[in-house]
């Protein structure tokens, strides 16, 4: 058992404010009153739709005291959806609803079962225990150089392992999170590559801004030095949920590293491995992992002994008889002038079997044999897009699906 990060900032500065209006000291009772509401529940995970509230926030460590693993939902699953969940794990749903009395349990066993985090496909649901996502927690709270007084702003879904891991990084540092409403009063504020396009297009202030951490999908070139033109502090990360959030961090101005809680290899078709006390227990219905996790990504040290990421092995496929890899051609894409985000597919050819054909999403509409004429210039025949379908509004990737998770809870 291990002291809870909340009860200790608690002891620690009892006054000092976790979340607006509400002290350490305030935020403690209510994961105590929480605590107390669950105490007849015998299910070993409870599943919830979290929203962006103190409640649900609470609701977390409530959960993680009594022992209990949190299975989180997105508001998007239809009733149906949810109940076939339930119906899988054997997770109780509840809502989050504070007693008017209190259970004084200030610590967490750190090797229960945490969280139960769905990835991008459902069919695979990450189980976490808490020393890991508490490892990651601290490890990446003192990279993205986060402290008491700092204030972190709470603008990913709390079902996605970017909500969780800035929400713990938060309370194990004794800094206060806020929500999206009050995100111009933020340190600390967690992006992907559309939001920043926007922020820097609506040219907003951000006067306490220190760190604005990129992810969920690559950064093009271009959009990176107008972030870093603007004066943002730009650090940009590589992880996943199964290593509980980020395991590369390149902070502005300095080269990319491999953070101290995750180990890091290639395989020897290049494959990103990992390990480390981060790394997630197993998946639901599968055995532990065990030994180095291979998590699918192709990377790659450049020179300068930074890790680069070339792309993913289940996204490749061939085209007459050659091997394309999407995120090659993608990269190249995202240097072109004004293009936003780039996504690279294949589609039946009678000829090769496949070939590439590229969706684009961009600042101004652009014409498509510039586009062609710019990539021969770069890369073999085979490998330019058949087509290239140019869009001025976003397409649905994995990425704009979380953006409209954050828009909806704010």
């Amino acid at each position: 058992m291990i002291p809870c990060p909340v009860a200790s900032w608690k002891q620690q500065r009892p006054d000092a404010l976790a979340l607006p209006g509400m002290t350490y000291e305030a935020f403690d009772r209510l994961i105590g009153q929480l605590c107390f509401s669950l105490r007849e529940i015998s299910e070993q995970i409870l599943a919830f739709v979290p929203e962006q509230s103190p409640i649900d926030v609470a609701f977390f460590f409530a959960a993680w005291r009594m022992k209990k693993a949190v299975y989180p939902i997105s508001f998007r699953h239809p009733e149906q959806a949810i109940q076939e969940r339930l119906q899988r794990t054997g997770a109780k749903l509840v809502k989050p609803s504070p007693s008017s009395s209190a259970l004084e349990i200030d610590t967490i066993d750190e090797n229960s079962l945490a969280t139960l985090i769905e990835t991008s496909s459902a069919a695979k649901i990450v189980c976490h225990r808490f020393k890991a996502l508490l490892t990651s927690a601290q490890s990446c709270a003192e990279a993205l150089n986060l402290k008491m007084g700092d204030t972190y702003c709470l603008n990913l879904p709390l079902f996605h392992i970017s909500g969780i891991a800035l929400m713990l990084r938060t309370f194990c540092t004794g800094a206060t999170m806020v929500f999206p409403d009050q995100w111009k009063e933020a340190t600390h504020i967690s992006m992907v590559p559309t939001q920043l396009f926007r922020l820097i297009e609506k040219q907003e202030s951000l006067p306490k801004l220190k760190c604005l951490l990129v992810g969920g999908a690559p950064l093009s070139a271009n959009l990176y030095k107008q972030a870093l033109n603007h004066g943002l502090p730009i650090y940009c990360s590589y992880g996943m949920t199964e290593s509980a959030s980020m395991a590369v961090l390149k902070p502005p101005g300095k080269r990319a590293v491999i953070l101290p809680h995750i180990e890091l290899k290639l395989s020897e078709e290049g494959e990103i491995l990992l390990k480390g006390p981060s790394l997630f227990e197993r998946y639901f219905w599968k055995e532990s992992i065990c030994d180095w996790f291979p998590t699918r990504d192709i990377g790659r040290f450049n020179a300068q002994n930074e890790l680069e990421i070339v792309g993913r092995k289940d996204r490749q496929f061939i085209s007459g008889g050659e091997n394309i890899i999407p995120e090659e051609i993608e990269k190249l894409l995202l240097q072109y002038p004004d293009v936003i985000e780039a996504r690279v597919e294949p589609e039946a050819d009678l000829e090769f079997g496949m070939c590439p054909i590229a969706k684009i999403y961009c600042k101004n509409d652009l014409e498509e044999d510039p586009i062609h004429n710019y990539l021969s210039l770069h890369l073999p025949r085979f490998k330019i897009p058949k087509k290239i379908l140019i869009s001025i509004n976003p397409f649905i990737t994995k990425q704009t699906s979380l953006i409209k998770d954050i828009n909806r809870l704010k």
